[in-house]
């Protein structure tokens, strides 16, 4: 409903400025011209969801008798393929320069490098960390259990020496003692609750702004995925970290090495 009335409010001001009095003198013209002026050309799904409004709403005028033409027919997009896009991932040089800037003076910067680890070196969802509680992780192993994936699957991984380290300070020197919830993660602010999944997408976000990259956890998802194929690892091992229902939507992080790209296309047509 808010982007419906979002855009249909950028609409009245646009025909306002055209000095189009009523709906009646709309045109598909005008409907074109609108969505290349106050659309960003380059976002596809932005003009999209702007053109998906204006036909249903156009649809609705020429059922209810408003217009006598149903100019909604003439209202298309550019098609979106599934898995077209490149996933964006840091290079070797910007997660070192990062991983170097969170330097464990503080309690917000031991937070930051506990959840920048695991989601940068295990591969883990916002919503996984989370949900991580201290019953998750097996120390003598250093192993963490993941429940509740989004497959629905439960997943045993190996912690890093780097997630090992920055989870065991965090707890050891951060995390408040006197909560009776198993969650690792808290908030600073008062009340001090448990983390949620926008929260922990939010630190994410300000440290990747703090050094003028876009994104949030699901870029360093995508780099942690793209240093697993780097590594030679299969793609079937790349579905199961990933928590991939289907191999699909693991075979897209081939596009990020040509020499992995190649290599399965030659698979897939043998």
């Amino acid at each position: 409903i808010y982007r419906t009335y979002h855009v249909l409010k950028k609409m009245d001001w646009f025909l306002q400025r055209k000095a189009v009095k009523n709906i009646y003198q709309v045109k598909i013209t005008h409907l074109d011209e609108f969505t290349k002026t106050t659309c960003n050309r380059d976002n596809l799904v932005e003009i999209q969801s702007a053109n998906s409004v204006l036909r249903r709403f156009y649809k609705y005028l020429y059922v209810t008798d408003q217009i006598e033409q149903d100019i909604s027919r003439f209202i298309f997009s550019a098609p979106i393929y599934s898995l077209s896009d490149v996933p964006k991932h840091l290079t070797h040089e910007e997660i070192i320069k990062i991983l170097s800037s969170i330097v464990s003076d503080n309690d917000s910067n031991i937070r930051k490098r506990a959840i920048l680890s695991l989601q940068l070196f295990c591969g883990l969802r916002a919503g996984e960390v989370a949900k991580l509680t201290l019953d998750d992780i097996h120390w003598y192993k250093k192993q963490i259990v993941l429940r509740d994936r989004k497959n629905g699957n439960t997943l045993l991984t190996i912690l890093t020496d780097d997630s090992y380290n920055a989870i065991k300070e965090y707890i050891l020197k951060v995390r408040p003692k006197n909560k009776i919830e198993r969650e690792i993660f808290f908030t600073f602010a008062p009340p001090i609750r448990p983390m949620s999944p926008a929260a922990i997408s939010n630190v994410m976000c300000h440290i990747l702004k703090q050094h003028n990259l876009r994104g949030g956890g699901h870029r360093l998802r995508h780099s942690f995925a793209h240093n697993l194929m780097e590594s030679g690892s299969s793609l079937e091992e790349v579905q199961a970290l990933m928590g991939h229902d289907s191999i699909d939507s693991s075979r897209i992080y081939t596009k990020s090495s040509m020499s992995r790209m190649r290599e399965n296309i030659v698979t897939n047509e043998i």
